[in-house]
């Protein structure tokens, strides 16, 4: 659920109401288990940078973000120059994510809009949390793979 266009606190924020979005990320986004704020952060399909911002507003200050989508880099790069004014360390990459945008990474957020399909989650050796897209096959998507593998399914939206 992607939150931008209109100015809030100085991010490009959608016209949501900005405290259900915030409980909505806070119950999805927040890893469940504790991470430190220095560590690093990968945000695979990081859009706008809404997760990137979420983040910061947590108290994260390191954060690589990979978003191939051009459409998306404008707005993107304004919210880096924003964070990086407030201490924020960011690394960006245009470009498909690859395993070697792993390295150093403590913690991974992928909302990658199907990539999911293309990179096994199940394989990656850190804590991860990420929005699945269901899509009908005969193999009935990839929730029963990824509980086969002793995922656990958190919530619908």
């Amino acid at each position: 659920m992607p939150l931008w266009i209109r100015a809030i606190k100085g991010y490009a924020l959608k016209e949501y109401d900005y405290i259900e979005q915030k409980l909505y990320w806070e119950n999805w986004y927040l890893p469940p288990f504790s991470i430190k704020k220095d560590d690093l952060i990968l945000d695979v399909g990081a859009r706008d940078g809404d997760s990137m911002i979420f983040y910061f507003e947590h108290g994260y200050r390191n954060i690589r973000l990979i978003e191939p989508n051009l459409d998306y880099v404008k707005n993107l790069r304004h919210n880096i120059k924003i964070l990086q004014k407030k201490g924020m360390k960011i690394e960006v990459r245009i470009k498909p994510f690859g395993r070697e945008d792993l390295k150093g990474v403590q913690f991974a957020k992928f909302d990658c809009e199907g990539c999911e399909y293309e990179i096994d989650l199940t394989q990656l050796q850190i804590p991860i949390v990420a929005e699945i897209h269901e899509r009908k096959s005969k193999d009935n998507g990839i929730y029963p793979y990824v509980k086969a593998k002793g995922y656990r399914r958190y919530g619908y939206l």
